[in-house]
């Protein structure tokens, strides 16, 4: 057999073109499903403590949520990083052949049982469990001509380009890089401590006060079919502006004036608060620069879209 193909170099080659071909048009009829698994399954962990350094987020957060998933069946190791911001994020890493839905259920339990020994702060914030691993696929950059600024761009991305992206199949986690519309709050150091406040009462004063109130409505159950109306009773939203977050009393003094967040209030002493330029509305004053979302993949390479 190979002296009559050497003999033929001619018709060799057009037997191993028409074996390359057949191979090339059978590709996109494989089934996906008979396709081995090659990289092994990633269980990720984030959350922030606010306010905490590097060394006091490992030590409260990241080593005790270490210790308990730490033994996991099927775990093969684990990389965690604790940020001088306070976000903490834990990659545990499965066994070839380890079914994520299992492992992500084993390690919300394990999490479970630490979650009372995590900082208020931290469990007020939340721990997500998610199946992505921590490699970038794929980046999308939004820029505007100058009709939106970073904050709009960011908005809009929120909006309407992360939910596509988080149903695009493969894809384990959607990251935007930017700022969504959001009411920001810059205390003056020197005025807190002269005023022995700390970031943690304004915090609960903003909390407190800008609670949305649930009333109910009229001529509901109960109420006999007598009743002249049945209607909802709605509340408007405490704060909406910047003038309106000022208002906020974040302490009652002896002579019954009282410490606002702002600028204007009745009291004698004020605490100015350096407002964000962003504001609920969406305008801005800055520089425009363009949001980028940042998309992981799920066990696998992902699928990009250019929105």
């Amino acid at each position: 057999m190979p002296d009559f193909f050497i003999r033929r170099p001619i018709f060799a080659w057009v037997v191993a073109l028409l074996i390359s071909l057949m191979g090339l048009l059978a590709i996109p009829s494989l089934p996906i499903a008979q396709y081995p698994d090659i990289a092994p399954p990633v269980i990720t962990l984030r959350t922030t403590y606010p306010g905490a350094s590097a060394r006091d987020t490992e030590e409260a957060v990241t080593a005790v949520i270490e210790k308990e998933i730490n033994g996991a069946p099927g775990l093969m190791y684990m990389s965690a990083t604790s940020s001088s911001d306070g976000t903490v994020e834990i990659a545990a890493t499965f066994t070839q052949g380890t079914d994520p839905d299992i492992a992500a259920v084993e390690v919300q339990n394990r999490l479970k049982i630490v979650e009372s020994r995590l900082p208020e702060s931290v469990r007020r914030e939340g721990v997500f469990v998610e199946k992505s691993s921590n490699n970038i696929q794929a980046m999308i950059s939004l820029s505007s001509t100058g009709s939106l600024n970073d904050t709009e761009l960011g908005e809009w991305a929120s909006a309407r380009i992360i939910p596509e992206l988080k149903r695009v199949k493969g894809v384990g986690r959607v990251e935007l890089f930017g700022a969504e519309t959001s009411m920001r709050i810059w205390p003056d150091p020197e005025k807190l401590e002269a005023l022995g406040l700390t970031p943690t009462d304004i915090v609960n004063a903003v909390a407190a006060q800008s609670e949305r109130i649930i009333i109910g409505d009229i001529g509901g159950a109960a109420v006999p079919e007598s009743a002249p109306i049945n209607a909802g009773v709605v509340a408007e939203d405490a704060f909406r502006t910047p003038e309106e977050f000022a208002s906020i009393a974040l302490r009652t003094l002896s002579d019954g004036s009282s410490v606002k967040l702002g600028e204007g209030g009745a009291g004698r002493q004020q605490l100015r608060i350096l407002f964000p330029l962003q504001r609920p509305d969406g305008h801005r004053n800055g520089h425009q620069d363009g949001s980028r979302l940042q998309c992981r993949g799920n066990h696998g390479p992902a699928q990009g879209q250019d929105g």
